[in-house]
């Protein structure tokens, strides 16, 4: 039974080093909207959060966006959209148009094959 024990607190001394390694390592990243930091300095940003842009001083900045019902536009442009609000579409101009009844719901099929399964279900009980 010690032998079992000493296996079990050697496995969690080496785990709680690891977390505090991990934690050393990753640093706390202090830059608002920022995905991922520089690893050599945690108040610069890497990478920003979707709807931001990097500045050259490493902070992150939202994107300015300029087309109507567009949730997300192209960091390089506000007048092309990347991400249209729900029940729209982005066109080949970038522009969002109102999206088709299909396009709209692509879940429909999905709720009817759930429906189905849990129809056969309750039969099955």
């Amino acid at each position: 039974m010690t032998s079992t024990r000493n296996k079990f607190l050697l496995a969690l001394v080496a785990l709680v080093l690891l977390a505090t390694y991990a934690a050393a390592v990753k640093g706390d990243c202090t830059v608002e909207n920022c995905a991922t930091c520089l690893e050599e300095d945690a108040t610069k940003c890497a990478e920003c959060k979707p709807g931001y842009k990097r500045t050259d001083a490493g902070q992150c900045e939202a994107i300015s966006c300029d087309v109507p019902n567009c949730a997300t536009c192209l960091e390089e442009d506000a007048t092309q959209c990347k991400d249209c609000n729900a029940g729209y579409k982005v066109t080949d101009a970038g522009t969002c148009e109102a999206a088709s009844d299909a396009a709209a719901a692509p879940h429909s099929g999905v709720a009817a094959v759930a429906a189905l399964a849990a129809a056969v279900v309750a039969y099955a009980l």
